[in-house]
């Protein structure tokens, strides 16, 4: 009776406190958003709820022709997308390669990547705009992308690897001796036991 007692005290006291965090959390994006409802300029609200809310701001935004917002947004999205797609596919085969294979510069390459999670991308901010420049890529789409997929590149190679050393070798050996190749195990195997760390 005093284990159940104190297992539903310790969970009250888990979601008050998720509760509180959440409140915090949320508290801001309320404010911003009763701000937008303001008529006018001002960026300042007495009231949580104005009492003469307008969406003048949101008429504005979305069909005003001098607003670029909806263009922004749909650059953002493709960006966006495009980012994920190739961060995802090309982290998890590099990290799949360092995880499982043993081949000549291997341990000077996680080096490598541990060297360059200490440097911000803005420190070759200056080398990449003189490298983009020479072969045509300033002002697009492909460049930005370039550098959002590399950019995050050795951080999340290095996280994905440490979680695929966590999956037993047996599984790899097993399928071997079954007559899987290297791409059966990664894709039918690997990936199914990796989607927490591939997802985040």
């Amino acid at each position: 009776m005093k284990r159940s007692l104190k297992s539903a005290v310790e969970l009250s006291g888990i979601y008050l406190v998720v509760l509180i965090m959440f409140a915090v959390i949320l508290y801001p994006l309320v404010w911003a958003f009763s701000m937008s409802l303001n008529p006018g300029t001002s960026l300042f609200a007495l009231k949580l709820i104005p009492d003469n809310w307008s969406l003048e701001h949101y008429i504005w935004l979305f069909a005003d022709p001098q607003s670029n917002y909806t263009l922004w947004y749909k650059n953002t999205l493709i960006v966006a997308f495009a980012n994920g797609l190739a961060s995802v596919c090309l982290v998890s085969i590099i990290a799949y390669v360092f995880s499982r294979f043993r081949f000549v510069g291997r341990k000077n390459s996680i080096y490598t990547f541990l060297l360059l999670q200490m440097f911000p991308v803005l420190m070759g901010m200056v080398a990449i705009y003189l490298l983009f420049n020479t072969v045509n890529l300033l002002d697009t789409f492909t460049g930005l992308i370039l550098i959002y997929v590399f950019g995050g590149l050795p951080m999340n190679v290095f996280l994905v690897k440490g979680y695929l050393d966590t999956i037993p070798r047996d599984l790899d050996e097993s399928a071997k001796m079954d007559g899987a190749g290297y791409l059966t195990i990664f894709f039918r195997i690997l990936v199914p036991l990796a989607r927490p760390i591939i997802a985040v």
